[in-house]
């Protein structure tokens, strides 16, 4: 059973995938979640700073941190396809989220935070790609081979955000992961 907190953050974000950020209130959230106004503001100073909890706990940052950090095999394969997995399924999951921070214009904020996000996910990949470096299993310099991934996977979630219409092909992604891998080495 989902506490109040649990069931407004639920609430907020099938509100705001629905309708975007502006469009929805919090007395619209209240009542989605079975709560009062003022058992939201309990948990959630404003609206804004429930959007900004959703977007943290649905997109920080991929898991791929903690992912690298506790459970990297430092064999290039199976980390690099376990990494990109994670990006694709946090994205898979969040699609609607996300386009609709990047379609809102009133999301700017968040926009810069998922980009924060990203950075993280940066730096935890850099960091795993030099060990990897070090260790002689890739020849590419660290940063380069980060970005070519990260740019690559990247594309994909983009073409994703920006054409709603349009579904993730998976064998493509499968393809393009493995060819990184090849250039990576």
């Amino acid at each position: 059973m989902l506490n109040a907190k649990e069931k407004i953050i639920k609430a907020a974000a099938d509100l705001f995938e629905e309708n975007g950020f502006s469009s929805v209130t919090t007395k619209e959230i209240a009542e989605k979640a079975g709560v009062s106004e003022v058992t939201l503001f309990r948990n959630f100073e404003t609206k804004r700073a429930l959007f900004s909890e959703i977007l943290k706990l649905k997109t920080h940052p991929f898991k791929v941190h903690q992912y690298l950090a506790e459970s990297a095999t430092y064999d290039l394969e199976t980390d690099v396809k376990a990494v990109a997995n994670m990006m694709m399924e946090t994205l898979e999951k969040n699609l609607p989220l996300m386009r609709m921070v990047f379609r809102d214009h009133h999301a700017a904020g968040e926009r810069k935070r998922v980009a924060h996000h990203d950075q993280d996910a940066k730096d935890s990949i850099q960091k795993y790609f030099t060990k990897m470096y070090e260790l002689g299993q890739i020849s590419v310099p660290p940063k380069m081979a980060m970005r070519f991934l990260f740019s690559n996977i990247s594309g994909v979630i983009t073409s994703a955000m920006f054409h709603s219409d349009e579904k993730i092909d998976r064998a493509y992604f499968d393809w393009m992961i493995e060819k990184i891998i090849q250039v990576i080495k």
